[in-house]
């Protein structure tokens, strides 16, 4: 003891002299999901209703053991010395090359675990632990389908469960030794549209979906290709075996990043490339912010650059050069008028943070009180600004002002902006993927599809068809006129 009062201590004090659980820490520093945790915890504590325990409450059961219907069953006979649950030890044990023995008929299940876990090397202690959380799960989950479904009980039928749930705890342990991005090759879908043929393990498929759900990770989109794997037969069965998942914390760091497939080569997989910055150069599109009608100003800053001089007598270019630069005027108006609203929102942040703690330190002056109040008010209205448009931008309708948060459209923008990435151009044999020369490519196709122009011997005078369009002469005046016959 340190002398010094805490929690712990006072809880350690109260239980001094009983009698302590000792496998807790093998239970619950596992990579064993919560409900396989508290499954374990009772049947060590001997909670599950298994046939003793259903005959001592007075309750149905069955007389025997449903796995080898040669004992009475109870929860260490179920766990340890049923013939089928030793037949699955005896296997698994053998395929993992761990040198210890299986329990025997007469084990106890809790001190043959601690007895094995303690054996092995300090590094093979928490897989070893999870994996007898796992074994233990999917017998109970066998018997239970034997009672209550008529299953067969097969020694076969749990190591497959097995094999394939162990599959997704590997993952789950992956991401839970901080790996915020998955890449591989999974071996499953969660989908249908994963795969070509109705020949689906819907089941498995189930299992995978809820493991993503309890993770929290969602796919990144797969630009190129649908398919990612082929078994090369004349009738091929394809797959989109290999993906990306990630965290919404990894998606944050990089929100630029794009998946995209390659050339196989002489391998079944498609070779997948993470680009986690695809960098663009040229000007940025104008976007029209439908909130700048409702500023004060913003009328006022259309007829300024609209209805100024334009020095050109071709009609389509006066509406050009007129659009061309009311664009760049709203541009610069927003500028100063609204100016950069995540910036403004970190900054107005940051000042009443520095007012707040200066707060708990000494009583603020009427002046900085004022400004307090005023800040807390503009951090709301920049807030509701940015994620109005953030709302616009990620062009998600089916939902109403203020129903959803703004990283949920950030998310939905940028999903949106992955999905038209162009990742690569083919013209003939040649592949482009640099952003330079794909810019270069579609340059050069649409001035040869629209040509050059020449010069002519004759043209038509544009100015003069707008003068007499203006004088009310329109050439096209007989066409547009209805004539009477008869």
């Amino acid at each position: 003891m340190s002398g010094s009062y805490s929690c712990k201590s006072a809880y350690s004090s109260m239980f001094t002299g009983t009698v302590r659980f000792s496998p807790w820490k093998r239970i619950w520093r596992s990579w064993a999901p919560p409900n396989c945790r508290f499954f374990i915890w009772l049947a060590v504590n001997n909670k599950c209703w298994t046939s003793d325990r259903l005959a001592k409450k007075g309750l149905p059961h069955q007389p025997t053991c449903p796995l080898c219907d040669q004992e009475a069953e109870s929860i260490n006979h179920l766990l340890s010395g049923c013939v089928l649950s030793r037949e699955v030890w005896a296997w698994l044990l053998r395929e993992l090359k761990l040198n210890v023995l299986p329990p025997t008929s007469s084990s106890r299940f809790c001190s043959w675990w601690k007895r094995t876990a303690t054996s092995l090397e300090k590094s093979l202690r928490k897989g070893f632990n999870s994996l007898v959380i796992l074994v233990s799960w999917e017998l109970w989950k066998h018997r239970n389908a034997c009672v209550f479904d008529g299953v067969r009980p097969q020694a076969q039928t749990v190591l497959t469960q097995v094999a394939a749930e162990g599959h997704l705890w590997c993952l789950a342990r992956a991401l839970g030794l901080h790996d915020l991005l998955l890449r591989r090759d999974f071996n499953l879908i969660y989908q249908a549209a994963d795969k070509n043929n109705n020949n689906l393990n819907r089941a498995l498929m189930g299992r995978f979906r809820h493991f993503l759900d309890d993770m929290q990770i969602k796919e990144v989109p797969l630009l190129g290709q649908k398919f990612t794997w082929s078994n090369e037969q004349d009738n091929p069965t394809l797959v989109r075996l290999d993906r990306a998942f990630c965290s919404l914390e990894w998606e944050e760091i990089f929100p630029d990043a794009v998946l995209q497939s390659s050339t196989a080569g002489v391998s079944n997989h498609c070779p997948l490339i993470l680009g986690l910055k695809v960098s663009s150069s040229g000007k940025r599109r104008f976007h029209f912010e439908s909130f700048w009608p409702n500023l004060p100003g913003f009328h006022d800053a259309v007829k300024l650059n609209w209805e100024a001089s334009v020095s050109s007598s071709c009609p389509v270019e006066r509406v050009f050069l007129k659009l061309q630069r009311l664009s760049r005027g709203l541009q610069k108006w927003s500028h100063r008028k609204v100016g950069n609203v995540k910036m403004q929102l970190a900054m107005a942040k940051e000042v009443l943070r520095r007012l707040e703690v200066a707060r708990d330190l000494r009583a603020l002056s009427q002046g900085e009180d004022w400004l307090r109040k005023k800040l807390k008010l503009h951090c709301l209205g920049l807030a509701s600004l940015e994620r109005t448009i953030a709302r616009l931008r990620s062009r998600v309708l089916f939902l109403k002002e203020g129903d959803a948060n703004t990283s949920f459209f950030h998310q939905q923008a940028r999903y949106r902006k992955k999905k038209s990435f162009i990742s690569k151009l083919q013209v003939d044999d040649n592949l482009y993927v640099s952003q330079e020369d794909k810019q270069e490519v579609v340059a050069d196709f649409f001035e040869s599809l629209l040509g050059s122009s020449e010069e002519r011997d004759f043209s038509f005078d544009l100015a003069a068809f707008h003068t007499q369009q203006q004088q009310g002469l329109s050439p096209w005046r007989s066409l547009s006129q209805p004539k009477k016959f008869g």
